[in-house]
């Protein structure tokens, strides 16, 4: 009962906090600039969308005996569970990315950055997470001393662990860009507070080409060879980022571990199964609140939605 009351909580915090960050994503994309807006939106529905699969698999799971009877209950549940954290990692690597595009090529970052690149990222993180997703679900059994679905590796399904084989392959690059990604982000925060003056807003103003810090501009070259002012909010931006990275990895990597553990045979005690599960449950209410207490915009509009004023 303690499960499912706590397992109830964060899938109505998961579903609120998300909800709201939509709708403040659709009212004011400026919040995060336009096509960064995108990715946190796709990053909210995921999100969002883990809400209602807590609910609906621990009601499920707990209540009703249907997954010890049918083995459709780990066909679905499993493979959706899948799907939105693996959506969610490739979303986590984009925007990674494109802070990384933002600082490095920032006069190229709206073209390279563009409605039409993140849809068809989208569209290709939802084909991998769709295959991936469902070879788990033909993999994975129903354990009832746990109340968990496990993966469980059969040389009678070569064609399913095939597929998980690959899909494994390219999360691991996944992960891989976004360690070096948020790295970079890291080394450039800690040396822009260290060596460049931040400032609240843009100011433009004439250094030497060799003396120009990546926080300046250079005026004695064309413009291609000019940098913008490393403004207070970029700096915000990237800890932004390197904190929900940050979340991500302390919460999934238990559940990954817990994963191979138990494909490899190797079975966990129920304690540790519910502490991962809800460790990845947990990490999906995070983003909304990273976000007001590291943008300004957001938490002035947030709180503007939760306290209309009469």
């Amino acid at each position: 009962m303690s499960r499912l009351l706590l397992s109830y909580v964060i899938a109505l915090l998961c579903i609120s906090f998300n909800a709201v960050n939509i709708y403040i994503l659709k009212r004011k994309p400026e919040c995060f600039g336009e096509t960064t807006s995108i990715i946190h939106f796709f990053m909210a529905l995921s999100d969002l969308s883990l809400g209602v699969c807590i609910f609906l698999s621990e009601t499920f799971a707990l209540v009703t005996a249907i997954p010890e009877l049918s083995p459709v209950f780990c066909l679905i549940a499993y493979p959706t569970k899948i799907f939105l954290a693996c959506f969610t990692l490739v979303m986590l690597a984009t925007l990674s990315i494109d802070k990384v595009i933002l600082i490095t090529f920032p006069f190229r970052h709206s073209r390279i950055v563009t409605e039409l690149t993140l849809t068809i990222i989208a569209i290709f993180t939802t084909i991998l997470s769709s295959v991936l997703g469902i070879s788990c679900g033909l993999l994975s059994v129903f354990d009832s001393s746990s109340g968990f679905c496990r993966l469980r590796l059969s040389t009678d399904t070569k064609a399913s662990l095939t597929v998980l084989v690959a899909g494994v392959v390219v999360l691991f690059i996944v992960i891989v860009i976004i360690t070096t990604s948020n790295c970079l982000l890291l080394i450039i925060a800690c040396r822009t507070t260290r060596r460049t003056r931040i400032v609240p807003h843009v100011i433009i103003h004439p250094v030497d080409h060799d003396d120009a810090q990546p926080g300046n501009i250079a005026r004695d070259g064309p413009i291609a060879r000019q940098r913008p002012l490393l403004l207070a909010k970029d700096l915000k931006a990237f800890r932004t980022v390197l904190m929900i990275t940050t979340c991500f990895y302390v919460s999934y990597v238990p559940f990954t571990a817990r994963v191979i553990s138990n494909a490899s045979g190797i079975s966990s005690s129920a304690a540790i199964e519910l502490w991962c599960y809800m460790a990845i449950y947990c990490n999906s209410w995070l983003n909304p609140v990273i976000y007001l207490f590291m943008n300004s915009t957001y938490r002035q509009y947030a709180l503007r939605v939760l306290r209309p004023q009469t």
